[in-house]
């Protein structure tokens, strides 16, 4: 049962083109899919421990030192 959902529409600088990030709840796991223009999607069921490292992981690639 998908209980929220979110996607975030950016742009591939790497392959130039566009594509978005859909992310859901389900349960007590999150669904993250990552679709690409062209190149197709892909879709993983994380759990919360997961999300945290992922979450920590991307605060910590924007850090600004």
């Amino acid at each position: 049962m998908t209980e929220n959902s979110m996607a975030i529409h950016f742009h591939d600088f790497g392959e130039d083109q566009e594509g978005f990030f859909a992310v859901r709840r389900i349960g007590d796991k999150v669904a993250l899919c990552l679709s690409l223009e062209r190149n197709g999607d892909v879709e993983a069921l994380l759990d919360k421990e997961a999300v945290i490292k992922f979450i920590h992981s991307l605060t910590d690639a924007i850090k600004i030192e």
